[in-house]
C-alpha cells in the first residue's frame, strides 16, 4: 500500500478498513498521538479491551515478544490490536544486552511482515525518522502495509493550520489573535491544540459567534497582547525603537524567549528579502503567496521595505545567525537582556 495521509488513514480506521500492520513515524507527535488514540479507542469494544488490546513500549519488549503477541488468537472478538509506543527504542541496548540481536539473528519482525496474522493489527509508533539500519523493514512495510509519516510543520504553515483548526472547533479568530498564539507557541501542534482548547472552554456559556480577539487570548491563554514577538515584529515594521525596546525588556532573559525572537525575526527578514526581489506589479494575493504569508500581513512588509532595503535584510539575517550561535554557546556572549537589546538596536539601525 502507498504511504497514507492523515485524513485518509483516520477515515479508514473509523470505517473499519484495517491493514494488518501500521508504521506511524515522524517528528511531529501531534498526528501520531491522534492516530494512536484512535487505534486504542475505535477498533476494540470497551468490554473486550482487557483481552484484545495490548499497549507496550519499545524498550520493554523484543521483536519476538511482539510477534508472539500478534500470533495469539483474539478472545471474544475477531480482532486484537497490539500498539508499540516509542518503537524507535525497540532495537536499543537494554541492561547491557544488545537488542539488535533479535533483528540480526532471527529477523522476527521482518518475517512477520511477510506473513502477518489477519486477526491482529500491529501498530508501530516510531518517533522520528527511520535510521539506516531499519531501511529493510521500512521498505517491506511500505510495500505491503501502511506507513504514515508525520512531518514537522514549517513555521510559515502554522498560522493557516491554526485558522483551519479553529474553524473545525467552531471558533472565530481574528488574524492578530492567530499570530499571537503562533508567535508564543511556535510550531508545537500539541501545545497549540491545548491553548485552543482553553479558548473553546472559555467560550462556554457565551455567544458561540463571538470573535476571539487579542484581548480574549491575553485573558484566557496568558499571552500579553502588548509584549510578545508579534508586537516586536510590528515595532520593527514601523521602525519604532521605543516600542521595540520596551518589548525586549519585558520578554525577559530566558533563553527560550531569545531563540523564539531569533526564529521569528529570521523569518521576517527572509520574507522581506523575497519581497524586495519580487515583481511589485503582482497583485497582493500573488505577492503574499510568494512570501508564504496571509494577505492580511502584507501591508506590514510593505512599510518595512521602506526602512530595510535588500542589503540591510541580508545583513540582519547574518546578525541573527550570529546571535543564535551566541545563544547556544558557540561564542563568548551569553543570551542576556543586554545582548537582546543590542541585537534589536543593530537590526533597526
Amino acid at each position: 500500500m502507498p504511504n497514507m495521509q492523515f485524513q485518509e488513514l483516520s477515515t479508514n480506521i473509523s470505517e473499519g478498513k484495517y491493514a494488518p500492520i501500521y508504521l506511524l513515524m515522524g517528528e511531529e507527535p501531534y498526528y501520531l498521538d491522534l492516530l494512536t488514540r484512535q487505534f486504542q479507542e475505535e477498533i476494540i469494544s470497551e468490554d473486550t479491551r482487557d483481552f484484545n488490546l495490548t499497549v507496550t513500549y519499545g524498550d520493554q519488549v523484543s521483536e519476538k515478544d511482539i510477534v508472539d503477541m500478534c500470533r495469539s488468537v483474539p478472545m471474544m472478538g475477531d480482532k486484537k490490536v497490539i500498539i508499540v509506543k516509542e518503537a524507535q527504542n525497540l532495537w536499543k541496548t537494554k541492561r547491557g544486552k544488545n537488542k539488535e540481536s533479535d533483528s540480526e539473528s532471527g529477523g522476527f519482525l521482518t518475517n512477520y511482515v511477510s506473513h502477518p496474522n489477519p486477526s491482529s493489527i500491529l501498530v508501530l509508533c516510531h518517533k522520528g525518522k527511520i535510521d539506516n539500519k531499519r531501511k529493510k523493514i521500512y521498505t517491506e512495510l511500505s510495500k505491503k502495509h501502511v506507513v504514515f509519516e508525520s512531518a514537522k510543520m514549517r513555521d510559515y504553515e502554522v498560522p493557516n493550520w491554526i485558522r483551519s483548526f479553529a474553524q473545525k472547533q467552531g471558533l472565530k479568530m481574528n488574524e492578530k489573535s492567530i499570530s499571537m498564539i503562533f508567535e508564543s507557541v511556535g510550531n508545537d501542534l500539541n501545545r497549540i491544540a491545548h491553548e485552543m482548547e482553553k479558548l473553546k472552554i472559555s467560550l462556554t456559556g457565551k455567544d458561540k459567534n463571538q470573535e476571539i480577539t487579542e484581548d480574549f487570548v491575553e485573558r484566557y491563554v496568558g499571552i500579553s497582547k502588548e509584549y510578545n514577538v508579534f508586537e516586536l515584529q510590528n515595532a520593527l515594521e514601523n521602525h519604532d525603537t521605543l516600542k521595540a525596546t520596551k518589548i525586549v525588556n519585558n520578554l525577559g532573559q530566558k533563553n527560550e524567549q531569545f531563540f523564539q525572537v531569533i526564529s521569528v525575526l529570521y523569518g521576517f527578514f527572509f520574507r522581506l528579502l523575497i519581497y524586495h526581489y519580487s515583481d511589485h506589479k503582482e497583485n497582493d494575493s500573488v505577492m503574499a503567496s510568494r512570501m508564504n504569508i496571509n494577505r492580511f500581513f502584507l501591508k506590514g512588509y510593505q512599510k518595512a521595505a521602506n526602512w530595510y532595503n535588500a542589503r540591510k535584510c541580508i545583513n540582519n539575517i547574518s546578525l541573527l545567525r550570529r546571535a543564535n550561535a551566541n545563544a547556544v554557546g558557540l561564542d563568548s556572549k551569553a543570551a542576556t537582556s543586554e545582548v537582546f537589546r543590542e541585537l534589536i538596536f543593530k537590526l533597526m539601525h
